[in-house]
């Protein structure tokens, strides 16, 4: 290597390595073995939401949260409707489950209050 000017980021981070490796080998404490190179900053991370995992969840939570997407979907579609934009037949057909898949809510709802999810 010609000079340290023209090396990335990633080739000073290993030189750096190499360097600290062979100074811990010699048994030099003045390098530690994690420095980092002075352009270097460290990577800040981003926090990561307290939600539970998909796996986490009861198959009866997974199916209510399908539902009430399912219930959304529709009282968005029924408020397009209300401002005057006319539903296709696949719409339509989406309208009227809307009292079924709220029946299916509603039981799924109970079953989880009496075991307390």
């Amino acid at each position: 290597m010609s000079g340290a000017d023209h090396m990335s980021k990633a080739q000073k981070k290993n030189a750096a390595k190499r360097k600290n490796k062979k100074a811990a080998a010699a048994g030099a404490e003045d390098a530690p073995a994690n420095a980092l190179v002075a352009e270097e900053k460290p990577v800040a991370t981003k926090p990561v939401a307290e939600a539970p995992a998909p796996s986490a969840l009861a198959p009866e939570e997974k199916e209510l949260r399908k539902l009430s997407k399912k219930l959304r979907e529709i009282e968005k579609l029924q408020s397009n409707v209300d401002a005057g934009t006319v539903p296709d037949e696949t719409q339509l057909a989406k309208l009227a489950k809307r009292d079924e898949i709220q029946a299916q809510v509603d039981k799924l709802q109970a079953a989880l209050e009496s075991v307390g999810l």
